[in-house]
This record gives structure tokens, sequence and C-alpha cells, in this order.
């Protein structure tokens, strides 16, 4: 890297993907954040990797658990309420927390 600078030639040091996202500036820019999941506890994630003054971006939260937005996603698909019963009973679908007859 000297010879390389001390010639005037553009250059800077490659960091590993693990070396990166302990970069002072990355985290500076939130190109990588530390998110806590209920259930795994605290994991490293990918930020977001534009900003917009007038539209802010972010990471809304941690990854959903498995199951957790299932019946909520096959109600604006629009699916009957009797055929999502079904399919959670015969266990062809899960949704977090459910329990026969919840829906």
């Amino acid at each position: 890297m000297d010879t390389l600078t001390e010639a005037g030639y553009p250059c800077s040091p490659y960091n590993h993907p693990f070396e990166a996202i302990e970069d002072e500036q990355v985290r500076a820019n939130d190109f990588v954040v530390d998110l806590e999941h209920p259930a795994f506890g605290t994991y490293t994630a990918s930020g977001m990797p534009v900003s917009f003054e007038k539209a802010p971006s972010g990471v809304p939260g941690p990854s959903p658990m498995f199951g957790a937005d299932t019946l909520d996603v096959l109600a604006e698909a629009g699916m009957a309420p009797d055929r999502v019963s079904e399919l959670l009973d015969t266990a062809a679908i899960i949704a977090n927390n459910y329990k026969p007859n919840d829906y």
C-alpha cells in the first residue's frame, strides 16, 4: 500500500465481509445494523444501502417468527376464512400462536 500510495496510485485496503461489517464508517452510515430477535438474540443484518431526505428508509426490525404473518397475508390475499381454518386444522399451513378453531 505504501509503495502504491507514494507512486500516486489511488488505492485502499480491501475489507473482507467480516471486516467490513465492523468498519466504523459502514456502521456510522447504517449499512449494517444490529437487531434483537425475540427468539434468537442479537444478530447483524444489512442496512438500507441508500437514504433520502424526504423518504426516510431503514430496517423496520428483526425478522418475523415463522408463521407470524400467515393469517394477515391470507386475509389480504382474499382467502375465505373457512378455507384458512381448514388449511390450519390440517397443518397444511402454519400460523404462529394458532389454536384450532381460532380463525
